[in-house]
């Protein structure tokens, strides 16, 4: 340590430090300096001695090699947006791009940015969640007694961690170290993302101390060849997984004790939120209200082993998975079915009905009785499609006024969350256009008045002239039930339109745009979509985000057709989204993006009829 404080300073390559000995360097008056590269293109960190405005956790790129620093599709757990950077390397006729996910530092007058980990280091959960796992490994590697951490959970409902104690454990020593790492892990769930949450106790496993890693030339672990090797421990650890030990339920015999029941389960599965499910009536759905991946995981898992269990053939005839809890979203239909399925009665997962029955009665009972410049009412404008809206909105010339209603969420300003949402799709507002912008916020759309004070409503009431409803949650394995709220808030916009014609006004009712799915015609006899209503609703995709869609059209067609002068409705049926005209940016993640990547790096296309036989260039 003497000697290394006497240098101008200690340059560090290869693989990254580990922060506590970086830390503990850095404390102790070494001036580190992050060097950073690739074979492909070279140095991409200069040699300097560093000054006062240099902090180790960062490295400086080189502005004398056309290095680019460019945004991808991709946030941290702030939301902030991650960078790539992009490399010309001599002789190439094509740039090159370090796969290393960056974080840029705020406030520095230099392009330095934080190795976040690699983009193929991504991680994606069996429900389609993503997780990139170095920031809960380095979290871990940072506590004393850790020497290395892996995350686990590839096609899985849920990540684990592996770790390597610094120091060899007896086996009287490891179960104090994992009670140990599960008290350190609850306080870093707090800083995670719900999904990539360790779960339970379960899910740490210690890595014996005879068993290296597989590591690279740099000393970097290599994940997939880790997975292979630590395979069965990980699996055993799936097959295993229980609720903690300080939680043990039973569910009762009859339907209040069994409501009662579930409800302590969930919220014991919330417990890490500041929330009481007291609030939450029987008949709510857990999902409109924020339930989420985890602790639908959470609630599998305490039903597999519920001390009555024997007492309920659903939960004897096959472990329960998170599926399940999506199919049974509230307190009222997981109960009855449940106790349904002890009496023998037939259950297809949401109800007596068939999914298509389902579907009618829906649409039903939000069809509206008989009854006796423009501004903008947009809804779900922070997604790839709302972004794009609002600018087209927002410049329009005829347009007065764009009201972006939306959900709370953490009681962020509503004004930011749009803008980190413009800036992923490299969209600018102009000062003009953000003063056509106004904000509203509400977390009960489906509720009378859409959930707003009485006043905004009444504004609304007297000055909207179009609604745009692009709002939904993207999330294909909540079932048809799931979706009631947002097919009650359809039906909300539905009485705002008469409300507005009821009202004494200048203005005509509003005319309202509803964007809906080509999943309502995907099994379609034709084998084509028809640009007109659709009745039957055995043509929808199997899914119940598609058969909402299907109801919530029908409740707008049926309402237009009792009152023509109240409802002048639009149904725009989307299928995949491009990237922008101008940004060209598009979700990397999605399977035509996908396609691409994978046929540039074998350097053909998929044997697939109209491309089969074309010579692309793919540079």
């Amino acid at each position: 340590m003497k000697a290394l404080i006497g240098l101008d300073f200690v340059a560090v390559g290869g693989g990254a430090i580990k922060p506590a000995l970086g830390e503990l360097l850095v404390s102790s008056g070494v001036k580190l300096l992050n060097h950073y590269g690739a074979t492909e293109i070279g140095a991409i960190a200069p040699i300097f001695v560093p000054g006062e405005d240099y902090d180790w956790n960062y490295l400086r790129i080189r502005t004398d090699m056309g290095l680019e620093i460019n945004e991808v599709e991709k946030v941290d757990e702030n939301g902030d947006p991650l960078y790539q950077l992009v490399g010309y390397p001599f002789g190439w006729g094509s740039p090159f791009v370090v796969q290393d996910l960056l974080r840029r530092r705020p406030g520095s007058a230099h392009t330095e940015v934080a190795i976040l980990g690699r983009n193929d280091d991504l991680l994606v959960l069996s429900t389609g969640e993503k997780i990139l796992p170095n920031q809960l490994e380095t979290r871990l590697c940072r506590r004393e007694g850790v020497k290395t951490v892996l995350v686990f959970g590839q096609d899985r409902e849920e990540v684990g961690v592996l770790i390597e104690p610094e120091e060899h454990l007896r086996n009287t020593e490891v179960e104090h170290f994992v009670e140990r790492m599960w008290s350190v892990l609850l306080e870093e769930n707090n800083s995670l993302d719900r999904h990539a949450r360790i779960a339970s106790k379960g899910m740490i496993l210690i890595k014996d101390a005879d068993r290296a890693w597989p590591r690279t030339d740099k000393g970097s672990i290599m994940r997939r060849e880790t997975y292979n090797l630590f395979c069965e421990e990980i699996a055993e650890a799936y097959a295993a997984s229980g609720p903690s030990d300080s939680f043990s339920f039973s569910l009762g015999s009859n339907l209040d004790e069994i409501i009662s029941n579930l409800r302590a389960m969930v919220q014991s599965c919330v417990q890490d939120r500041d929330i009481s499910v007291a609030d939450w009536a029987d008949s709510d759905d857990w999902f409109e209200l924020g339930m989420d991946s985890l602790e639908a995981t959470r609630l599998a898992r305490m039903l597999n082993h519920v001390s009555d269990k024997d007492s309920f053939p659903a939960l004897t005839r096959q472990k329960l998975q998170p599926a399940f809890i999506y199919q049974h979203p509230n307190f009222k239909v997981l109960s009855e079915y449940l106790l349904a399925d002890t009496s023998g009665e037939e259950t297809n997962g949401h109800s007596s009905h068939s999914a298509i029955d389902q579907m009618i009665d829906l649409v039903s009972k939000y069809t509206p009785a008989r009854s006796s410049g423009w501004v903008i009412l947009l809804t779900g404008a922070t997604g790839h499609l709302g972004a794009h809206l609002l600018e087209q909105l927002s410049c329009n010339s005829n347009v007065s006024q764009v009201i972006c209603l939306s959900r709370l969420r953490q009681q962020q300003d509503p004004q930011y969350r749009q803008q980190q949402a413009n800036n992923r799709h490299r969209i600018t507002l102009s000062e003009a256009a953000w003063a056509k912008v106004r904000f509203l916020t509400s977390s009960q759309l489906h509720q009378p008045d859409l959930g707003l004070p009485h006043k905004e409503y009444r504004r609304l009431v007297q000055t909207v002239t179009h609604i745009v409803h692009n709002a939904w949650p993207m999330d294909f394995q909540r079932g048809l039930s799931s979706f009631e709220a947002q097919i009650q808030a359809v039906r909300r916009l539905v009485i705002l339109c008469e409300d507005c014609q009821k009202k004494p006004r200048c203005l005509p009712s509003p005319r309202l745009l509803f964007t809906s799915s080509i999943a309502v015609g995907a099994r379609n006899s034709s084998g084509r979509l028809p640009e007109e209503p659709i009745s039957d609703p055995s043509t929808t995709a199997n899914l119940g985000y598609a058969q909402a869609k299907w109801v919530c059209e029908q409740i707008i067609i049926d309402a237009a057709k009792t009152r023509s002068d109240l409802l002048h409705p639009s149904i725009l049926r989307l299928g995949q989204l491009t990237g922008g005209m101008i940004s060209g940016i598009w979700n990397s993640n999605e399977h035509f993006p996908a396609l691409l990547k994978a046929s540039q790096i074998i350097g053909c296309l998929p044997e697939l009829n109209g491309v089969s036989n074309i010579c692309v260039n793919f540079e």
